[in-house]
């Protein structure tokens, strides 16, 4: 009796202590069920319940992040390779070199480096220096006067009684009339070839000969771009101004029949030259033969709006086949037109297009037809060693879900339609490393990897 009453007495106390001990082992569960845990923010975390990894942002925490949440939309999309390129001028087009049509000396110069230039416009005066040019002005006032003489003269014979003059004669004078109108003739076009004016040219009949000649832009040049493949029914009537480029004399130099004096160009019709690997050429030429559509990124400019630094809807016209000096890539030609302006600038008035040659350009170029897919930016996708993730809406929380990435490229990310996301659902659209980061570190604040939330 003693012995059960001693047992009574030892037993309550081991009781509790055991009771004790067990609640010191398990106080991290109980002691969640009574008091929230705080994050490291110090708001306190929710439980979610369900076993997703997710991250729950404030409103002030979405704004501070600038979150973008969009719902997605299956759609295609084509892959394209991106190859590093510059605008090039189409060679024995865009540029074009005036040349003196006489010898003689620079005595003034319009041309101005970068003034925009259309058919007729002056560029040089020169002083004549050529003996064969005084000749034919020499030579077209003779014949003039002959032929004045001629004229006169047969009209004088036909003022004589019939039968007086003889019919030979009267012929010999028209058959004299005819060689000297085929000779005027003559020497009109040789002095039009060295840009005279039909105003000049009646001064050297009259006998005012032509010392100083004006440098024009001839019709020739203005008209190269009305065949071009490129240019537009209403651009094929449009005049065409040029640039001048370079000035290749200055005052006082004497310059010979042919040389030339400056060069001009026009940018309305461009290349991009695209530099591919090798691997890359099987390709491009499957995507010129197609016809598949390429894009082009310009260097952005401080004055170039958005439509100028994006042109779309382009074709690659051929594939050069020189390697570079490296033997790595080959040259790649993509046509564009390039629209003009008008600046005025210094009370002179220039056209030009935006973009110029030497500007670089990433060329991107579609190779593959990619149907029933989900396209996001870069920014919406979070990596984690050989995973990646997406973020889903869901309240104020975001859900990580892992999805399988198809293609990517510095801008776009092409997502598989294989159940881990379905249309219309909302996904953040940018700022997806940071989610990640604030889910991570909800994680390492003791959480266990699951249903944490972050303010």
């Amino acid at each position: 009796m003693q012995l059960l009453n001693f047992l009574k007495v030892l037993v309550g106390p081991l009781v509790i202590i055991a009771l004790l001990g067990v609640g010191w082992t398990t106080r991290g569960t109980w002691k969640a069920w009574l008091i929230p845990s705080k994050d490291a923010s110090g708001l306190p975390k929710e439980d979610g319940g369900d076993g997703l990894e997710r991250v729950k942002l404030s409103a002030q925490a979405q704004k501070n992040l600038r979150l973008v949440v969009k719902e997605v939309v299956l759609t295609t999309h084509w892959r394209k390779i991106t190859l590093p390129g510059a605008v090039v001028d189409r060679p024995g087009h865009s540029d074009r070199g005036i040349p003196a049509p006489i010898a003689g000396v620079v005595t003034q110069v319009f041309a101005v480096p970068g003034k925009s230039l259309g058919a007729g416009d002056k560029l040089f005066q020169l002083k004549l220096a050529s003996e064969s040019f005084q000749a034919s002005q020499r030579e077209l006032f003779t014949s003039t006067r002959e032929l004045g003489i001629a004229v006169k003269e047969r009209k004088r014979l036909e003022s004589i009684p019939a039968g007086a003059v003889p019919a030979t004669k009267l012929l010999e004078l028209d058959y004299q009339q005819e060689r000297l109108k085929v000779l005027i003739e003559a020497y009109k076009q040789d002095l039009l070839t060295r840009q005279l004016t039909d105003a000049q040219i009646k001064m050297i009949e009259g006998g005012a000969f032509v010392k100083d000649i004006e440098i024009r832009m001839p019709e020739r040049v203005g008209n190269h771009h009305a065949m071009s493949s490129h240019a537009s029914p209403e651009d094929k009537d449009k005049p065409v101004r040029y640039e001048v480029q370079e000035l290749k004399v200055n005052l006082g130099d004497h310059v010979h029949a042919g040389q030339v004096l400056a060069y001009v160009a026009d940018h309305r019709f461009l290349y991009i030259e695209g530099r591919a690997l090798k691997q890359e050429v099987a390709l491009l030429l499957d995507a010129k033969t197609k016809g598949l559509p390429v894009e082009a990124e310009f260097n952005a400019g401080d004055d170039d709006t958005p439509a100028d630094r994006m042109m779309e809807e382009l074709k690659i016209e051929f594939l050069g086949n020189t390697m570079d000096a490296t033997g790595l890539t080959l040259p790649v030609y993509v046509p564009f037109e390039n629209k003009e302006r008008r600046v005025e600038h210094l009370g002179m008035i220039h056209r030009f297009g935006p973009y110029r040659p030497g500007q670089k350009v990433l060329v991107k170029v579609a190779v593959e037809k990619m149907t029933g897919v989900f396209v996001l930016p870069s920014a919406a996708v979070a990596r984690e060693g050989l995973e990646a993730y997406v973020f889903k809406q869901s309240g104020a929380s975001f859900l990580r879900t892992p999805v399988h990435v198809l293609f990517e490229d510095a801008d776009e990310v092409v997502i598989a339609n294989d159940g881990s996301i379905f249309a219309g659902q909302s996904i953040a659209h940018n700022a997806a490393a940071a989610l990640n980061r604030a889910l991570k570190a909800n994680q390492g604040d003791g959480g266990g990897g699951h249903h944490h939330h972050h303010h």
